[in-house]
């Protein structure tokens, strides 16, 4: 058993109620709790780059704050309560797998309408600033700052459709596809055609039941 006292910080990828509940039973033993899910591969890892997500009690934060540095490249606190960090993870992680599964279908469309993966892969490497994408239309949804439009939802929209159209002709599945560009079509039906296509964002936040700044 753990000492009164002490912190438990916990780095794995748990769902938020365990999170809770352990949270509760180290508080019933006098001791603290801090969930701190990585973000990070293997060779990330051994790196000292991964990045953490921490939550907890700003004092048991405090004491585990020197492990985390010594294992990563920064941390973001994301609240008082543990849990929060675990949702955190897991919202991060679907970012994650959704980039993954945007990659499949797009490789999988160019190499069945003859288009060498080398080719495409070099373009997309070379020719998309992920980060800046990422960090960009992140900072316009978190802002729910749409206008002036640097790309618009129905240029969007638009392309959307003809990529659906090369996967048809070529027969090729691709879900993904088919959920954005409905999303993209049901924000054109509301009026927001001449936005910037990251007002996606805010169509998100409605389904959410979550209201905007506007």
């Amino acid at each position: 058993c753990l000492p009164s006292g002490v912190v438990h910080v916990s780095m794995s990828t748990i769902s938020p109620p365990l999170a809770l509940r352990l949270a509760h039973a180290h508080q019933a033993a006098g001791q603290g709790f801090v969930s701190a899910p990585v973000f990070g591969r293997p060779d990330v890892a051994e790196a000292g780059r991964l990045w953490v997500v921490v939550a907890g009690q700003p004092g048991d934060v405090e004491k585990c704050r020197p492990v985390v540095e010594a294992l990563s490249a920064g941390y973001t606190v994301v609240g008082e309560q543990p849990f929060l960090a675990n949702i955190v993870k897991l919202a991060g992680n679907f970012a994650l797998a959704s980039a993954i599964e945007t990659l499949a279908e797009a490789f999988a469309l160019v190499r069945k309408s003859g288009v060498h993966e080398a080719a495409f892969l070099e373009v997309i490497a070379k020719g998309v600033p992920w980060s800046r994408v990422y960090e960009g239309y992140g900072a316009a949804i978190a802002a729910e700052r749409f206008e002036p439009a640097g790309f618009s939802l129905a240029l969007g929209l638009k392309d959307m459709r003809l990529a659906l159209q090369v996967a048809d002709a070529a027969a090729v599945p691709m879900p993904l596809l088919s959920v954005i560009r409905d999303q993209l079509l049901q924000a054109w039906a509301q009026g927001e055609g001449e936005r910037d296509w990251s007002v996606l964002g805010a169509i998100a936040a409605k389904r959410a039941g979550i209201g905007g700044r506007e």
